[in-house]
């Protein structure tokens, strides 16, 4: 299956900040208009079902803080014992701001 956009691979901390609760973990892959973020284990999935809105909050390579408001687009969770569950998921981007597109671009580059 071919992909729709270019996806361009990173390594970002960030912050997910969903429903109740704010969860750390990794940003693996860039698009133009969408994330693949990987999170640290934790106790639940139930923040992160496909259309729930999300928060992903991390730092550029200029060292800005964005927040980028995004709806999940899908959820694969794997049982990691004993630390819990670890969720992987593709997000997109609601409403790109233009310093996404900067840091997305200077990664691509990179």
């Amino acid at each position: 299956m071919k992909r729709r956009q270019i996806r361009t691979p990173v390594n970002v901390e960030a912050e997910l900040v969903s429903g109740f609760g704010n969860y750390k973990g990794f940003i693996t892959d860039l698009s133009d208009n969408g994330l693949y973020m990987i999170t640290e284990p934790t106790k639940t999935s139930t923040d992160f079902i496909p259309g729930n809105p999300v928060n992903v909050k991390f730092q550029t390579h200029s060292g800005k803080n964005l927040t980028l408001s995004c709806e999940v687009a899908w959820l694969h969770v794997h049982k990691t014992p004993p630390y819990g569950l670890t969720n992987e998921m593709g997000m997109g981007i609601i409403n790109t701001p233009w310093e996404y597109r900067d840091f997305f671009i200077f990664k691509a580059l990179e």
